[in-house]
């Protein structure tokens, strides 16, 4: 399993077309853990692997 921060990280598993296996997160640290298996695209209708960074995801950090 590789590890890697959803916070500060683009990749196609974060993204909210992602039809694959779910990373196990800690939503406290960002941390999250994920196994390179391919999943499907919803929006482009294709095979992706996870640590692509995604052309449809885009990260917006709010900071109040």
């Amino acid at each position: 399993m590789k590890k890697v921060n959803c916070r500060t990280t683009d990749q196609c598993i974060f993204c909210k077309y992602w039809h694959g296996n779910v990373p196990k997160m800690d939503y406290r640290t960002g941390e999250c853990q994920y196994d390179t298996k391919q999943g499907k695209c919803s929006k482009k209708n294709i095979l992706c692997e996870p640590e692509r960074i995604c052309s449809f995801y885009q990260k917006q950090l709010l900071y109040m």
